[in-house]
């Protein structure tokens, strides 16, 4: 994978002008592609001062990107970046994306009282376009009463799941990881992969 990122960016450099690609903006998307940055716990002192619920979003190991909540209806959740990349969310799973280069939507066709049942969802895709296709979600007991750092030197007590999707007619399949606090069940992060293009997307939970 190292190599294969390494050889992306050698290309992407000798396509691309000195004019318009400085030595450091290089230096630093290597970085991320070969290095990247692992996500560290934000300090306790920037989630008191956050006015609003916020979540943080990480494409691999790319930097980490902040996402306001923007609204709640009808529990699911809209989630912003300052270049308007929007993120819908329900029971903590990613339902729709817009602004990213490969998009999605989906909506549920069997109704479930517990979110944690398995579930058949109609999916659209974008970028290729593929619409209304089956997708069938199932979860997993991973581990219990799992130390978590939440916030920096702060540490909780989770529940791990494994969360399954597959779509049979395009033969693709994902395994994702749902973290959820052990004493109110309150899902804190989600590491998912929504659209065979797109890489997994972490996304880190800060309700206020």
């Amino acid at each position: 994978m190292i190599k294969k990122a390494q050889r992306i960016f050698i290309s992407a450099a000798l396509l691309t002008s000195c004019s318009s690609f400085t030595y450091n903006q290089l230096t630093n998307q290597v970085y991320e592609a070969v290095i990247g940055f692992n996500y560290k716990a934000i300090d306790r002192s920037e989630f008191e001062e956050a006015k609003y619920s916020f979540a943080i979003a990480q494409v691999g190991k790319t930097t980490p990107v902040k996402l306001i909540l923007a609204s709640v209806d009808n529990n699911i959740f809209k989630w912003v970046s300052a270049d308007n990349i929007i993120i819908y969310t329900q029971n903590g799973i990613i339902i729709k994306t817009n602004g990213l280069i490969n998009d999605f939507f989906s909506v549920p066709i069997t109704t479930n009282s517990n979110p944690m049942m398995p579930s058949k969802h109609s999916v659209t895709f974008h970028s290729p376009e593929l619409t209304q296709f089956q997708r069938q979600d199932s979860f997993r007991f991973l581990k219990t009463n799992t130390e978590y750092e939440f916030l920096n030197g702060e540490y909780i007590e989770i529940d791990v799941f494994n969360y399954s999707t597959e779509a049979p007619l395009i033969k693709w399949s994902a395994k994702n990881k749902l973290f959820k606090r052990s004493d109110t069940g309150e899902v804190i992060a989600i590491e998912q992969t929504f659209h065979p293009h797109y890489p997994t997307l972490k996304l880190y939970y800060y309700l206020k």
